[in-house]
């Protein structure tokens, strides 16, 4: 291999940024030199007259739940695992986190001035980057911007949400908030969001199919209907109220904006799972047709959400290359409505490739 020489100061500032942006159009770089999930309801349970730790989530996902089938996947924080009391004065308090989020805020930042000083030139070399290229990515590193992705089923069960928030903006933390949705059907926690929003993720994997979330949409048209609807739901299909509470919230949302120069990012996380499968393509169409504005994320469930067991059959190895095939030529053709990670789709492609002759592999 040829060995390349990285003078960054001898490059053409307009080359360079004509490639970072054709790698942030594909996905390859982000605009965040890093990111932080936190968990935000870790807390504490009282289960056979002994105080654990778990996850406080109010809904429960589950594939069955007492021998009645409820949903598509299992999740290990479903309500119904934890039969006991949940503390909800042991979840960490909002400076008990935003200390930690600052500690690991100033961790991240020291750690990307070592990289950059010590180890982009390995790496580039490693890649075969060209310094063009490396300068690229350089640039989006020296902006030293991170992502704080706060999650916990629906975190804004958390009692100091809004001041866990507030306190992560003000440490320059770009926010983002994965939730079920579950909290916007209560008129006063909306309002308040709405007042200074943030970027924010729902779940897209809970809808039994392509025109269940045009359906849902059509309900709306009468909000007190649509509530109750929710309510009637019984506790135990959880997937069946993250369904409604995810097109109630991202609707609620884009209405709210039509009149605001605040601009949300809203993101559908889609995991494809086997009862979706089979219609992946069409439901991604119809969640980009009714949300124009929103970004869907694509990815595989994991074989956590299924004991561990593989969570695919072979018969589903075609579709699934088909999915990858259409996910790269979508990023490469720039559609919009997609989450562009370029690098991901094509990883999982080279796994059909190189085992081709192996499927069990």
């Amino acid at each position: 291999m040829q060995k390349l020489e990285y003078r960054f100061d001898q490059l053409d500032p307009v080359k360079v940024e004509q490639i970072k942006l054709e790698l942030q159009r594909l996905g390859m770089v982000s605009e965040f030199m890093g990111g932080i999930q936190l968990d935000v309801m870790v807390a504490k349970a009282k289960i056979h007259n002994m105080l654990r730790e778990s996850g406080y989530c109010d809904h429960n996902c589950r594939t069955e739940t007492n021998g009645e089938h409820t949903g598509s996947y299992n999740c290990n924080m479903a309500k119904s695992l934890r039969p006991g009391q949940m503390s909800v004065k042991s979840l960490a308090s909002a400076n008990d986190i935003l200390f930690g989020l600052s500690n690991a805020a100033e961790g991240l930042t020291v750690f990307n001035f070592d990289f950059i000083h010590l180890y982009i030139g390995q790496i580039a070399q490693a890649a075969q980057l060209t310094p063009e290229e490396a300068a690229a990515y350089l640039e989006v590193l020296r902006q030293n911007r991170i992502i704080l992705n706060i999650f916990g089923g629906n975190p804004e069960l958390h009692p100091q949400i809004f001041e866990i928030i507030e306190g992560a903006q003000r440490l320059g933390l770009q926010v983002n908030l994965t939730t079920t949705g579950g909290m916007f059907m209560m008129d006063a926690f909306a309002q308040k969001f709405l007042a200074n929003p943030t970027d924010i993720a729902f779940s897209a994997d809970d809808f039994n199919g392509p025109n269940h979330i045009f359906k849902l949409m059509d309900a709306l048209k009468d909000p007190e209907a649509y509530r109750a609807t929710w309510l009637s739901i019984a506790p135990q299909f959880g997937q069946q109220r993250k369904a409604l509470e995810a097109v109630y919230a991202a609707n609620l949302i884009t209405e709210s904006q039509k009149e605001s120069s605040i601009k949300t990012k809203i993101l559908f996380n889609l995991v494809i799972h086997p009862g979706n499968i089979s219609y992946i393509q069409e439901l991604i169409n119809s969640i980009i047709q009714v949300f124009p504005n929103a970004e869907v994320n694509p990815f595989p469930a994991q074989d956590a959400f299924y004991n561990g067991e593989p969570s695919f059959k072979f018969d589903d190895l075609a579709e699934w290359e088909n999915i990858i095939d259409l996910m790269i030529q979508f990023t490469i053709e720039g559609r919009q409505g997609i989450i562009k990670k370029l690098h991901y789709w094509l990883l999982l492609k080279s796994a059909f490739n190189v085992y081709r002759s192996n499927p069990q592999k």
